[in-house]
């Protein structure tokens, strides 16, 4: 009986709309294509191993006995246009020859990186690219000693000043993360006050919360010292250890926007829990590259922009299961992070 109860739930996933799918099931479809793709690259007969499903669906790549190599990306279908995809790989081939640690992109043997894979259950198809693996180890933040902690910073330093040099070609584009960008009504990750499950109150907060975020953050200098191509999405679990070195994957969110924001998710939680490691990795960072208590100063109103902004990313991702789920209880702790800034308390905060 459970077999058959098991048969069942595959011949309903298989004729649910992909958006209302299980996990399971969605990621069922998503292999299939997955697999499909591989050809492209002639890795035909390749293994699959699930490394995560949430703003794209990542799979480790494995060749026969060899070690599991490479890492193939299935990108949402609404998130970058294709020249943004393409200009993220450049940027990964870019950092590459500066000697920095990131997965580096592998073209096939036509020489494009990102391909338009189609395949049954999955409509639109979905692009999909594949990187090498990079080497080393994610260390919770509770796992951090001064080692890891300068190590970040100097990454980070690498990263800034790579991104100072960088002259981008014509076509390279991606999202840009300025005020309007952020916290805007036409944000990049939607508009944060149109959420339905918003109350009265909380829509009155969030609105005040946006006119001093859009003030506050205009005011920011924009020159090339402050301005450029940052991951911004810089939290523990992007971060690989080995070798003496740190080192950076997942540039899904790369953007213009300001060189300070790369410390919301790491240098803000050290100086809560750790003072002493905040330390290490800002005297790090600084043996490379300046860094002024005046630009630091810009870490609150970009903390607190990237938790407004948190809920319209939530609200955008609503066909991966079990993110819709987190929305409430996220809008009740961004909704008492800004309360307490409008107090003038726990000016703090970070987000996602």
């Amino acid at each position: 009986m459970a077999g058959c109860c098991s048969l069942f739930r595959v011949a309903c996933d298989q004729m649910l709309p992909f958006d209302e799918l299980t996990q399971r099931g969605q990621i069922s479809r998503l292999r299939r294509l997955a697999l499909k793709s591989l050809g492209r690259w002639r890795l035909k007969g390749a293994r699959l191993r699930l490394l995560n499903h949430g703003e794209n669906t990542v799979f480790g790549v494995r060749l026969g006995a060899e070690p599991e190599r490479y890492v193939l990306r299935v990108h949402r279908n609404d998130y970058h246009p294709l020249g943004d995809l393409r200009s993220e790989l450049v940027w990964l081939d870019y950092l590459g020859s500066r000697g920095i640690g990131t997965p580096l992109p592998v073209p096939g043997p036509d020489g494009l990186a990102v391909r338009e894979v189609y395949s049954p259950g999955v409509p639109g198809g979905r692009r999909v690219s594949l990187l090498l693996k990079t080497p080393g180890r994610i260390a919770g933040m509770g796992r951090w000693g001064r080692g890891r902690a300068r190590q970040v910073g100097r990454l980070i330093a690498q990263l800034h000043l790579a991104a100072q040099d960088f002259e981008a070609p014509p076509a390279f584009s991606r999202r840009l993360l300025d005020a309007e960008g952020m916290v805007g009504a036409r944000a990049s990750w939607g508009d944060t006050l149109a959420e339905p499950l918003l109350d009265d109150e909380q829509r009155e907060l969030f609105g005040w919360a946006r006119e001093r975020l859009l003030n506050e953050l205009a005011a920011l200098p924009r020159d090339r010292h402050s301005w450029g191509y940052v991951h911004s999405d810089l939290h523990p679990g992007n971060v690989l250890f080995g070798d003496g070195e740190a080192r950076a994957i997942d540039f899904d969110d790369l953007a213009s926007s300001w060189y300070v924001g790369d410390f919301v998710l790491n240098l803000l939680p050290l100086r809560r829990k750790r003072p002493d490691l905040a330390s290490h990795l800002l005297s790090s960072y600084r043996e490379l590259r300046p860094l002024t208590e005046e630009s630091l100063a810009a870490l609150t109103p970009l903390s607190h922009a990237r938790q407004f902004a948190s809920i319209a990313w939530l609200r955008s991702r609503a066909d991966v299961p079990g993110l819709l789920e987190a929305l409430p209880e996220r809008i009740h702790l961004v909704s008492d992070a800004l309360a307490d800034w409008r107090a003038g308390t726990n000016p703090q905060e970070v987000g996602r």
